[in-house]
């Protein structure tokens, strides 16, 4: 998945009300979704560490940051690839 592309947005800019899954990665995400009237599949929070707390040279701080993004990249992958590799279910259409 090439997230380069894709800006980040608050729960307040999302038009949709309806998710397969929802994953946070903070606390206080957490708490906000729960106080949201959201219709999800899975809800699933991935408490991760702030790099951004990080001590030390450029090379140290950086290496924090890419060690979460290797670790939520690990963890996307193995959460959705059953999803993706899983057999379509066929719609209601092709069924007539």
């Amino acid at each position: 998945i090439d997230m380069s592309v894709h800006t980040p947005h608050t729960m307040d800019e999302l038009v949709a009300s309806r998710f397969d899954l929802v994953v946070t990665l903070s606390d206080d995400a957490a708490a906000a979704v729960a106080e949201r009237d959201y219709e999800m599949g899975a809800l699933e929070h991935w408490p991760v560490g702030d790099p951004s707390v990080g001590e030390g040279n450029r090379e140290t701080v950086l290496n924090a940051y890419r060690a979460l993004r290797d670790d939520l990249q690990k963890k996307v992958r193995a959460r959705l690839e059953p999803l993706v590799n899983a057999p379509r279910r066929p719609t209601q259409n092709a069924a007539q």
